[in-house]
């Protein structure tokens, strides 16, 4: 996890991928799958990995932004 996020800074971020999945009337299946996209967006972050390991998405250990 970054250095500079504490649980306290998780919280919100968590909720807001909560309410981005339940604010529409989908079904349950929709919510949940809408949940899961926005939590790996969230974990993953929001650029596209060239080179090695890029099936992952994941970005190099240790690198805070």
């Amino acid at each position: 996890m970054r250095a500079d996020l504490t649980a306290t800074g998780l919280v919100p971020l968590m909720c807001g991928v909560a309410y981005a999945a339940n604010v529409h009337g989908a079904p349950a299946a929709a919510r949940a799958e809408t949940a899961r996209r926005s939590l790996a967006a969230l974990l993953e972050g929001l650029y596209v990995r060239q080179g090695p390991n890029t099936s992952q998405g994941l970005p190099d250990p240790g690198r805070t932004a």
